[in-house]
């Protein structure tokens, strides 16, 4: 298992790439209209947290107006966007994921261990249970390594 300064200098090295920045811009271009559209088809959720129909008139037109502004969208995220991806996955690497990662990385070595003694590998069935058994820990995890 790695230690949390080599996930985190492996984060950096690979989250701060430009093939990454490419790739979460294609992804995000991809998804973008379906963003809007489930965006949209919560106006009225949205409209009863806030109570008014202008607010909703107004949240629905800004949505419909930025899935119209697509080129410009595309341009600044396969552009700037990308700059400011890279950075950010830089920074994280030394700051925050490094954290996270300090904490997390030896709180799973230790759920491994556990499962080594309770939950061995073997047989198909007894992996799927063992796997269970990792994905319950982290289920309860939740929160617990906020930075």
């Amino acid at each position: 298992m790695k230690t949390a300064q080599q996930a985190a200098t492996k984060y950096g090295a690979n989250g701060s790439s430009p093939a990454s920045a490419q790739l979460w811009s294609a992804d995000f271009l991809a998804k973008f209209p379906t963003m809007i559209q489930r965006a949209v088809a919560q106006v009225n959720f949205w409209q009863s947290q806030v109570s008014t129909a202008a607010a909703a008139a107004a949240y629905t037109k800004g949505l419909n107006d930025a899935s119209t502004n697509l080129p410009a969208i595309t341009t600044k995220v396969n552009g700037t966007a990308q700059a400011s991806f890279m950075a950010g996955v830089k920074a994280a690497s030394t700051g925050k994921y490094l954290t996270f990662a300090t904490e997390f990385m030896p709180a799973v070595a230790a759920e491994v261990t556990t499962l080594n003694q309770t939950n061995p590998r073997g047989t198909p069935a007894q992996n799927r249970a063992r796997l269970n058994a990792y994905l319950d820990w982290l289920e309860g995890q939740k929160g617990n390594f906020k930075q």
